[in-house]
């Protein structure tokens, strides 16, 4: 665990600001103050955009899996009592409870598409 950390996130976390340093002062060196301020204020600005932008994705993304989760239960819930719903003549029941929970998945994961595809589209790609 310790080597995996050391062999992996070390040299990323102990470069990274080396990195932005060194491009700082050559922006710096290159177009002056307003560079660096253009450049950082880009960042910051990206940083907000994708914020607000990608905040929602989180919990849409959470009410497709619990409407999957629905679906697939209710699916293995008809497997397991496969002889009770058919001594009740339940089939009929089963299939509009499939049907609601279906087009309740369905349009969650619409919804969801919609909104994450424009936003998968490369806003601000760095």
């Amino acid at each position: 665990m310790c080597y995996q950390l050391a062999i992996n996130i070390l040299p990323s976390t102990l470069i990274g600001p080396l990195v932005i340093g060194w491009y700082t002062w050559k922006t710096w060196e290159s177009s002056g103050y307003l560079g660096v301020g253009i450049i950082y204020g880009y960042f910051l600005l990206g940083t907000v955009v994708n914020k607000v932008l990608l905040s929602p994705i989180a919990k849409w993304s959470a009410r497709v899996e619990r409407s999957e989760g629905d679906f697939r239960y209710k699916h293995v819930s008809i497997r397991n009592n496969a002889e009770s719903v058919a001594l009740y003549n339940a089939e009929g029941f089963e299939a509009e409870q499939c049907r609601s929970l279906f087009n309740e998945l369905l349009g969650r994961q619409m919804a969801f598409m919609n909104w994450k595809l424009p936003n998968l589209c490369g806003l601000f790609v760095y």
